[in-house]
C-alpha cells in the first residue's frame, strides 16, 4: 500500500461548515431577538426583575439545566448564548463554566461506569468518533484542549473520553478549551439583549459603548473562525499520525 493511499481506518475530514454553522446559530439568535425587540423590550425590565427575585435559584436552575441537557447531547452553543441572554456577562460566564464542568463530568463518568459497553458500541458505528478516539489516545490532553475548541459536539466527546484510559484530571484540564468558545457564544446573547434594549429606545443615540459592543461581536466571530480552523487542522494531523502509528503496529 502506498504512503499516499488512505488506510482502512482513515477518518473523514472535519467539515469546515461546522464552524460556519456555529457562528450562524449565534447570529440567527441575535437577529431573532433584535427583530422581535419591539415586543421584547417592554418586557425586559420585568424579566430581569423576575430573574433577580429568584436569587441564588436562578443560577442553580440554569446550571442544573445545562448539566441535564448535556447528558442528552443538547448543543452547548445554544446554552452558552442563553447564558448571555439571561445573565450579566461576567458572573454569567462563571455559571456557564460550572455548568460545563458539571455536565461534561457526568457524561465522562457515566461512560466510564454505567454506559461503557453501550458507548463503545456507538463509537464503532461512527468513523469520525473512531478517528478522534485514536488521536486522543496518541496525543492526550493537548489534543483534547484543541478538540474542545473545534466545531465538534462536546457531550459525545465526553462520553467517548470516558471509555479511554485518560485520567479525570487530564479531562478537566482539556475542558479548558471550551471556555473561549463559551465566552464568544455568550457574547452573542449579551449583544442581542443590548441591541434590543437600545434599538427601540427613541432617546438612545449610538455611542462608543455601542460601537465597542458590536465590535466585540465581529471580534467574537473572528476568534471562533480562527480557533475552529486551527483546531480542525490539529485534529486532522493527529488523526493521520494515529493512523500511521496503528498501521506500523499492524505490520
Amino acid at each position: 500500500m502506498s504512503a499516499s493511499q488512505p488506510t482502512e481506518h482513515s477518518p473523514r475530514k472535519l467539515p469546515a461548515w461546522l464552524t460556519v454553522e456555529r457562528i450562524l446559530i449565534g447570529l440567527a439568535i441575535i437577529a431573532v431577538v433584535i427583530f422581535a425587540g419591539e415586543e421584547i423590550r417592554p418586557k425586559l425590565p420585568a424579566a430581569e426583575k423576575w430573574i433577580a427575585d429568584q436569587g441564588i435559584w436562578a443560577p442553580i436552575l440554569f446550571i442544573a439545566l445545562m448539566a441535564i441537557l448535556s447528558i442528552v447531547c443538547f448543543p452547548l452553543d445554544v446554552l452558552f448564548i442563553a447564558g448571555g441572554l439571561i445573565f450579566h456577562l461576567g458572573y454569567g460566564f462563571g455559571y456557564v463554566i460550572i455548568g460545563i464542568y458539571l455536565g461534561q463530568s457526568i457524561n465522562f463518568w457515566l461512560a466510564r461506569t454505567l454506559l461503557l459497553e453501550r458507548v463503545q458500541r456507538w463509537i464503532k458505528k461512527k468513523p469520525k468518533m473512531q478517528g478522534v478516539d485514536r488521536a486522543i489516545r496518541l496525543k492526550g490532553t493537548k489534543l483534547l484542549f484543541m478538540l474542545r475548541m473545534a466545531p465538534l459536539p462536546s457531550s459525545p466527546i465526553s462520553y467517548l473520553l470516558g471509555t479511554t484510559t485518560m485520567r479525570y484530571t487530564q479531562f478537566l484540564i482539556g475542558n479548558l478549551g471550551l471556555l473561549p468558545v463559551a465566552f464568544a457564544s455568550m457574547y452573542f446573547g449579551y449583544a442581542a439583549v443590548h441591541a434590543t434594549r437600545t434599538s427601540y429606545n427613541p432617546k438612545h443615540h449610538f455611542d462608543l459603548n455601542d460601537a465597542a459592543i458590536f465590535g466585540g461581536v465581529i471580534l467574537a466571530i473572528g476568534v471562533m473562525t480562527i480557533i475552529g480552523h486551527q483546531a480542525k487542522k490539529m485534529l486532522e494531523q493527529a488523526e493521520e499520525e494515529a493512523d500511521g502509528e496503528e498501521g506500523r503496529s499492524e505490520k
